[in-house]
Protein backbone atom coordinates (compact mmCIF):
# COMPACT_ATOMS: atom_id res chain seq x y z
CA UNK A 1 0.00 0.00 0.00
CA UNK A 2 1.69 3.51 -0.63
CA UNK A 3 2.13 5.97 1.77
CA UNK A 4 -0.30 8.75 1.41
CA UNK A 5 1.63 11.79 1.61
CA UNK A 6 5.02 9.95 -0.25
CA UNK A 7 4.67 12.55 -3.06
CA UNK A 8 5.03 15.72 0.01
CA UNK A 9 7.41 14.11 1.96
CA UNK A 10 10.37 16.46 0.86
CA UNK A 11 8.02 19.62 0.81
CA UNK A 12 6.96 18.46 4.53
CA UNK A 13 10.42 17.96 5.63
CA UNK A 14 11.63 21.47 4.18
CA UNK A 15 8.81 23.11 5.53
CA UNK A 16 9.61 21.33 9.13
CA UNK A 17 13.46 22.25 8.62
CA UNK A 18 12.03 25.70 8.12
CA UNK A 19 9.57 26.49 11.39
CA UNK A 20 10.42 23.32 13.65
CA UNK A 21 8.30 25.40 15.85
CA UNK A 22 5.31 24.09 14.54
CA UNK A 23 2.47 22.16 15.94
CA UNK A 24 0.66 18.95 14.39
CA UNK A 25 -2.56 21.17 13.72
CA UNK A 26 -0.44 24.18 12.29
CA UNK A 27 1.88 21.37 10.19
CA UNK A 28 -1.68 20.24 9.09
CA UNK A 29 -3.16 23.40 8.13
CA UNK A 30 -0.08 24.27 5.80
CA UNK A 31 0.03 21.01 3.87
CA UNK A 32 -3.80 21.62 3.19
CA UNK A 33 -3.52 25.59 2.16
CA UNK A 34 -0.38 24.70 0.25
CA UNK A 35 -0.72 21.07 -1.20
CA UNK A 36 -4.80 20.62 -0.95
CA UNK A 37 -3.74 17.92 1.00
CA UNK A 38 -5.74 16.78 3.80
CA UNK A 39 -4.20 14.73 6.65
CA UNK A 40 -4.88 13.68 10.45
CA UNK A 41 -3.22 13.78 13.04
CA UNK A 42 -1.75 10.43 13.57
CA UNK A 43 -0.58 10.51 9.55
CA UNK A 44 1.12 13.92 10.29
CA UNK A 45 2.76 12.03 13.50
CA UNK A 46 3.27 9.07 11.68
CA UNK A 47 4.63 10.75 8.03
CA UNK A 48 7.38 12.78 10.38
CA UNK A 49 8.52 9.54 12.15
CA UNK A 50 9.27 7.58 8.98
CA UNK A 51 11.25 10.95 7.54
CA UNK A 52 12.80 11.38 11.34
CA UNK A 53 11.48 14.67 12.27
CA UNK A 54 10.44 15.85 15.39
CA UNK A 55 8.94 19.48 16.16
CA UNK A 56 10.74 20.99 18.94
CA UNK A 57 9.17 23.74 21.23
CA UNK A 58 10.89 26.88 22.31
CA UNK A 59 10.18 28.00 26.11
CA UNK A 60 7.49 30.23 26.28
CA UNK A 61 8.67 31.31 29.33
CA UNK A 62 12.40 31.80 30.73
CA UNK A 63 13.23 29.66 32.69
CA UNK A 64 13.25 30.18 36.32
CA UNK A 65 15.97 30.82 38.82
CA UNK A 66 16.37 30.29 42.47
CA UNK A 67 15.45 33.06 44.63
CA UNK A 68 15.82 34.10 47.97
CA UNK A 69 12.47 33.27 50.09
CA UNK A 70 13.37 35.56 52.56
CA UNK A 71 14.04 39.62 52.10
CA UNK A 72 17.11 39.28 54.67
CA UNK A 73 18.52 36.63 56.30
CA UNK A 74 18.53 36.17 60.03
CA UNK A 75 21.82 37.69 61.73
CA UNK A 76 24.22 34.47 62.92
CA UNK A 77 22.96 34.18 66.82
CA UNK A 78 19.71 36.67 66.42
CA UNK A 79 16.39 35.79 68.40
CA UNK A 80 13.45 35.37 66.00
CA UNK A 81 10.67 37.49 67.71
CA UNK A 82 6.88 36.17 67.13
CA UNK A 83 5.18 39.03 67.63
Amino acid sequence: MPRQLAGLHDAIEAQVRAKPDLTLNELRVWLHQTHGAAASLGLMWNTLARLGLTLKKRRSTLPSRPAPTLRERAKSGAACSST
